[in-house]
């Protein structure tokens, strides 16, 4: 979550901080390209051990299609994408219509998009043509995957109809639109910012509870370091999340879902002897010169139990062969 200089105007207390500033805006001509690479999912580890994971990687190619005065239009292609797991069991109709979304989509899921001349994002360009192919390709989904399950073979054509308007109305509704945007959210976070270079915040602050319950008390510490000798520059956000709280939100959360949660009064007493650490991290890297990212990363860690889980979002270019930059 992007909100330093929100953060920067109530509780810091500012450890170290120089007199320079870094204006972190982009430097991009019609044409230029930049491949990225994103990474999402989460690695369980017992010692060094990965006893669980599921990774899905993605290949992007972000282009530079029309610049003016007062804006930028960018493209963000979607090339391939594949998944790695271990120990974690898929059903088998899930599995399939991942494979066939990759197949349809592969190369040609394409968002087109401006940001102002700073560099800050606006908004999705393409957004209703993205939804409309998507919309037509889910009826020709849904008869494949009728075709590959048995138990949904047995619906018949009104059934399929409904299934498949289901479908659609998922893919317009806003958590899906804000999901397709999500990355390029985090790509352009501080693009357009003036930032002061090498800084040491602490701060104290409140994750909110999705469910509506209480919030979990943070104590976090943001640096802004800047290298000057291949210009870049980054910002690295640490969260450690009050272990006390989270444990009384997680019972606050089961006390909610009641009868729904089996073995509750035993998973209560667990959870009170349950030591756990929960920490987020949010770092980013940018070529101050170019307006590039370079490294983006959102990294929940938690231990507990002799384990430690990570469920992450990582971006990061990808150098071209022979490169230095």
């Amino acid at each position: 979550m992007k909100y330093l200089f929100s953060i920067l105007l109530l509780s810091f207390i500012p450890v170290v901080t120089s007199t320079e500033y870094v204006v972190l805006t982009p430097n991009w001509e019609v044409g230029d390209t930049q491949k990225i690479q994103l990474k999402e999912g989460f690695i369980k580890y017992e010692g060094d051990s990965v006893v669980q994971k599921e990774v899905t990687v993605t290949d992007i190619v972000i282009k530079v299609l029309e610049k003016n005065d007062t804006a930028y239009v960018m493209e963000w292609n979607h090339i391939e994408e594949d998944i790695e797991r271990v120990n974690v069991e898929v059903d088998a109709t899930d599995d399939f219509m991942e494979k066939r979304i990759e197949e349809m989509f592969a190369g040609n899921f394409k968002l087109r998009y401006w940001t102002n001349t700073s560099g800050k994002y606006q908004s999705l360009l393409n957004l209703d043509e993205l939804i409309s192919a998507m919309n037509d390709s889910m009826d020709v989904l849904v008869k494949e995957m009728v075709a590959f399950d048995e138990e949904l073979g047995e619906m018949n054509e009104e059934e399929m109809a409904v299934f498949s308007e289901m479908m659609k109305q998922m893919i317009a509704s806003d958590a899906f639109k804000n999901e397709m945007d999500r990355d390029i959210w985090n790509y352009h976070a501080y693009l357009g910012d003036t930032l002061v270079a090498d800084t040491l915040v602490y701060y104290e602050d409140e994750l909110p509870n999705q469910l509506g319950g209480q919030s979990i008390p943070v104590k976090g510490t943001i640096t802004i370091e800047t290298d000057t000798v291949n210009h870049l520059l980054k910002v690295n956000d640490l969260k450690e999340i009050n272990e006390e709280k989270t444990r009384e939100v997680i019972q606050e959360t089961l006390e909610m879902m009641g009868e729904d949660v089996p073995n509750l009064e035993e998973m209560k007493r667990e959870m009170k002897q349950l030591s756990m650490k929960v920490t987020d991290i949010e770092n980013y890297t940018y070529h101050y010169q170019t307006g590039f990212l370079q490294y983006y990363e959102r990294n929940r860690i938690t231990l507990a139990e002799g384990t430690r889980k990570e469920n992450f979002i990582i971006l990061e270019e990808v150098k071209e062969e022979g490169s230095n930059e």
